[in-house]
């Protein structure tokens, strides 16, 4: 019999090694995705599978039709994280999945949280049959699951902030962008040309255009959205087949193709090589856009073996056909180097040479003005005009007109160039698209840029035998300026900034509005480079992000708390390089940026990218940020200290080196709660003049983050400390672990969209001792232990412990719910009334939504009798005291 013990250990140890291998490839890049893939079962998802195969790097047939072919399948765990990384799921979202396989659903739940909606869809009643038994046995039943044709989405709960397919789609139908939210997303493995890639597309204003795409592959959709790849035979002995794959309409003369197969064999040498672990699969996707006549070619092993053609690859290989010619790419190994291949063309046919040197000449193409680049799809309604179509290949589906466009040649050239000096400091997965922008001069002038940007089209109709009904619209950029197209970003991203009140004052939005972001984020596209979000640019060994290019909307903060102003002298603790460069804007030629780093390489990578920017100006040096700018301090010190990294202390250095009327602007960790801080002089030690929220890497080098977690239940709930903290770790488990429990509801009501918790939070820290934060997961959450999954304040005492949790309110709307309080141990009921009378307090005292708590840090050898009244965090360079005065 086998031992459920051991099979639960040994699945969890799969389930570990599973989410360590897909960090260390970077398919898993953030910590919200690789808590799911660390919680969820896959193996409940596939019981027909040993559990070793469950947690493999491989998909688990569920289902196959009559002819052995697959229909339903648990998606490979690295296209699965990778779509989930594309989709930018956050708590509270709504999602459709289109395709149930059950796995995919409940990585999606545990992303959402309790507050999120997930629906997925199925048009096979024995697949959804099959998801909604998985998803109870695996403990996710608040998972719809919907038996539907996918291609009218599910009305009944829309809209939904992200659509997320997991089948192979020719077309977009209209229910999917109808059912979309605004601002919401549509991720979706799209087929064109034969070629699938899951791409991000988002709103722009009328149609859909894309934010980054991912090889992958997919079974095909069913139903009504149903359109599959013709398969053409050329050669149909057995186990010998070869064949062309069509796709959207092409057509074929294959009476011909097939006796051009018989044909002696031509080839041609572009002399472009590539090195053998390198990707090159948007080479494919250039060619499908380039040339007018494409297809697939697939040939079995023994094909290639006998000699009939040179490739086996069961996806295809990008072939040019040419009346009755045909032309596919080839590679051999370059004569006298290790892991160095060159591309090539063999072809066959009566014009087989012809064929081959078209080929080619397209590889150089994308070899000499693409190699850096990366398309970009954009989904419009089918009875869009053609002149308000973009340049590039103009595809006619049956709901929409795709269109997949490439950048002018002279921003090809020069994003290959930063490309190229980029090499092993991006942090872009394969297939993702990058560019980067012009040359620092150019940025002055990007407005004027506007109306250079200009397009001629010409209208290609294959006729004869080929493609008797389909017409192509081929464009030629006459010169797409990449210059221009980053200054719209740049002044949507400062719009946005503005609308959001991050962005308040002229000489900030002057900054904002000057600094080209992409030079900062070579591995990037324009459009991710202009995103209000991080940037990760170096992870460690772990996966864990060390070095990043901040969200603009805390840059903007920041910089509005630093009061930075022309002639300044600036001190940045942390190099990301942009940051930097709109701290050189706001002190102007006669102000003076310092920028220190503790990691050479993020140093090399800050001064390069500000050199080239244009800001050879900004002194970005390497050591640790603990100590300042150390030598460089000037006399009379900084006049704002700006540290963008998330420090738990603050050192004396940063208080020696600010200069008398300076402000020093911190992003501050204590009791679990992460805020950025403006502290200027006060008698002595630094007073807070102000705060916003904050989300930061961990400072490393002597001020790194200290502390320790207390797992109290099994790793579902968890109690974060600070160093000066003490908690008895085996008293409160063993208070948990009772089923006794004391719960009080406060009464007091809060809504989703009102983002009064960070109030709650510091005002808790500043009145409750001892104060910290317990951490539950989603299984404690559906064990009934906690009402959230986010860090809630806790407070203890002995054996004893009481957290802040919630319920929905339905009678105060969709979107409301009550605070209340969960209590555990012997003191459980007189803990759970002290927390919930502090929550009391904070509703009804005026604080809610508008507390700020003073902070102030004084040197570590105070005395007690020197400080402010408050609540007092002892660490090893100062006293931080925190207070409602």
């Amino acid at each position: 019999m086998t031992d459920p013990t051991s099979d639960s250990e040994r699945a969890a140890a799969l389930r570990g090694k599973l989410a360590d291998d897909l960090v260390a490839k970077g398919t898993i890049v953030s910590k919200e995705v690789e808590a799911a893939f660390r919680t969820v079962p896959r193996h409940l998802f596939a019981p027909e599978a040993t559990l070793e195969a469950a947690y493999a790097q491989a998909i688990v047939v569920t289902k196959r039709d009559e002819h052995g072919t697959t229909i339903s399948s648990v998606s490979a765990p690295g296209i699965q994280a990778m779509m989930l990384e594309q989709a930018g799921l956050r708590p509270g979202m709504r999602v459709l999945e289109i395709g149930s396989g059950g796995y995919n659903a409940a990585l999606i739940a545990e992303l959402v949280g309790e507050h999120g909606e997930v629906t997925t869809v199925d048009i096979d009643p024995e697949v959804v049959t099959r998801a909604r038994d998985c998803l109870a046995t695996a403990g996710y039943p608040r998972v719809r699951v919907a038996l539907a044709d996918a291609e009218l989405g599910v009305p009944e709960h829309a809209p939904y902030d992200r659509i997320i397919v997991t089948v192979g789609a020719w077309d977009i139908p209209p229910a999917w962008t109808d059912q979309l939210a605004s601002g919401g997303r549509v991720i979706v493995p799209l087929r064109a040309r034969g070629l699938t890639r899951s791409v991000v597309l988002e709103d722009e204003g009328g149609h859909l255009t894309s934010r980054g795409y991912e090889l992958c592959g997919f079974v095909p959709m069913q139903g009504a959205g149903e359109n599959r790849v013709r398969l053409a035979v050329l050669h149909d002995e057995k186990d010998e087949e070869v064949g062309l794959r069509l796709d959207d309409g092409q057509q074929a003369d294959i009476d011909r193709l097939r006796a051009a197969l018989t044909q002696p064999r031509a080839e041609a040498w572009p002399g472009v090589t590539i090195g053998g672990s390198v990707p090159f699969s948007d080479l494919d996707l250039w060619l499908a856009t380039a040339l007018p006549h494409y297809a697939l070619l697939v040939g079995t092993r023994k094909a290639r073996e006998r000699g009939i053609v040179a490739t086996a690859s069961p996806l295809g290989t990008s072939t040019l056909i040419d009346g009755g010619s045909f032309a596919y790419r080839v590679g051999r190994p370059v004569p006298g180097e290790e892991d160095l291949y060159e591309f090539g063309a063999y072809a066959h046919g009566p014009d087989a040479e012809k064929a081959a040197h078209r080929l080619v000449e397209e590889i150089r193409t994308w070899d000499r003005e693409h190699r850096a680049d990366h398309a970009t799809y954009r989904v419009y309604p089918a009875d869009t005009p053609g002149d308000r179509l973009p340049a590039g290949l103009v595809l006619a589906k049956r709901h929409r007109i795709v269109t997949i466009s490439w950048s002018a040649p002279d921003s090809r050239s020069e994003a290959r160039n930063c490309a190229s000096r980029s090499a092993g400091q991006r942090e872009v997965r394969e297939g993702s698209r990058g560019t980067s922008g012009k040359q620092p001069s150019d940025r002055a002038d990007a407005r004027q840029d506007l109306a250079k940007v200009k397009n001629q089209r010409k209208t290609i109709t294959c006729g004869d035998a080929l493609e008797p009904t389909t017409t192509l619209t081929v464009m030629n950029a006459e010169t797409t300026d990449e210059t221009a197209h980053a200054t719209v970003l740049r002044e949507k991203l400062l719009e946005q900034l503005r609308e959001r009140g991050d962005v308040l004052s002229d000489r900030v939005a002057a900054a904002f509005a000057t600094v080209p972001r992409h030079h900062f984020l070579p591995g990037a596209s324009l459009e991710e480079a202009y995103v209000n979000d991080a940037v990760v640019t170096k992870r460690n060994d772990r996966g864990h992000a060390v070095s990043s290019v901040s969200a603009p909307w805390v840059q903007a903060q920041m910089l509005e708390l630093s009061r930075l102003g022309p002639g300044m002298r600036a001190l940045e603790i942390g190099s990301g390089g942009y940051n930097a460069a709109l701290m050189s804007e706001l002190v102007g030629e006669h102000g003076e940026v310092v920028s220190v780093d503790i990691d050479p390489e993020v140093v090399g990578r800050a001064r390069r990218l500000l050199a080239e920017s244009g800001y050879g100006n900004v002194r970005v040096v390497c050591g640790d940020g603990t100590y300042g700018a150390g030598d460089l301090a000037p006399d009379g010190g900084f006049d704002a200290v700006l540290v963008t990294a998330q420090a738990p202390d603050i050192p004396p250095a940063w208080s020696g080196q600010l200069a008398a009327r300076g402000r020093l602007v911190v992003p501050l960790s204590f009791r679990g709660i992460h805020q950025i801080f403006a502290f200027a002089r006060e008698e002595g030690h630094l007073r807070s003049r102000g705060q916003t929220r904050c989300g930061f890497v961990g400072m490393q080098g002597d001020n790194r983050h200290g502390g320790r977690t207390l797992d109290l239940l099994g790793g579902d709930l968890r109690l974060g400390l600070n160093d000066d903290q003490q908690a008895d770790a085996e008293s409160l488990r063993a208070a948990v672990a009772s089923s006794a429990r004391s719960t009080v509801w406060t009464g007091v009501v809060l809504r989703g969209s009102e983002g009064v918790l960070p109030s709650l939070d510091l005002y808790l820290v500043s009145t409750l001792v001892p104060c910290a934060r317990i951490y539950a997961s989603s299984r404690a959450v559906e064990r009934g232990l906690s009402g959230w999954t986010i860090a809630a304040a806790a407070t203890w005492e002995a054996g004893s412990i009481a957290f802040t949790t919630i319920r929905p309110d339905a009678g105060s709307g969709a979107d409301a719910f009550e605070l209340g309080v969960h209590a555990y141990g012997p003191d459980r009921d007189l803990l759970a009334a002290r927390l919930a009378d502090g929550i009391r307090a904070w509703d009804s005292g005026g604080h809610r939504g508008s507390v700020e708590p003073t902070v102030r840090a004084y040197p570590a050898a105070t005395p007690d009798d020197q400080l402010a009244s408050g609540q007092v965090i002892t660490n090893r360079y100062s006293r931080l005291v925190i207070s409602l005065l």
